[in-house]
């Protein structure tokens, strides 16, 4: 309804919550992560397959496409769980004496099984700290392809 002053919803050019802008509670990277779900919101999920990162939020329609974490969640694992495993591994053969294909196949299964089991909250975690200390990044307009 129109007041006829000039700061009114009417005057200014729509409701009173569509102009002001939304914010969102700053969350923690780690909690997300566990969750696997979008960095700004919490709620929209961040996959859309195993390591397929979603186009954008189905919440907050946050580009969630635009977060590269590269191949460092791959890396890190790789140093995290050669450096946890191996000394276990290590202390296991020294306790008992399994053959060699028994070694093998177990340890291949732990570390698969860790690694594929942990990727996706660390590729989760990694654009969650990308998205708290460069979320400006994430609001760019979109460029056009030059090559379209």
């Amino acid at each position: 309804m129109w007041s006829g002053c000039s700061c009114s919803c009417r005057s200014t050019g729509g409701e009173p919550d569509a102009l002001a802008p939304t914010t969102y509670p700053r969350i923690s990277p780690v909690a997300t992560a566990l969750k696997c779900r979008c960095p700004r919101c919490g709620k929209g999920r961040l996959y859309k397959g195993f390591l397929t990162v979603a186009d954008q939020c189905e919440c907050c329609g946050l580009a969630l496409a635009r977060g590269d974490s590269g191949d460092g969640p791959a890396v890190f694992l790789t140093f995290i769980l050669g450096c946890t495993v191996v000394p276990v591994a290590l202390w296991v053969a020294m306790s008992v004496d399994w053959p060699l294909w028994l070694h093998a196949l177990i340890w291949t299964v732990v570390i698969l099984g860790l690694t594929l089991g942990m990727l996706r909250p660390a590729k989760a975690y990694l654009m969650a700290l990308q998205f708290r200390h460069r979320a400006s990044e994430y609001d760019l307009p979109d460029t056009p392809n030059p090559r379209d």
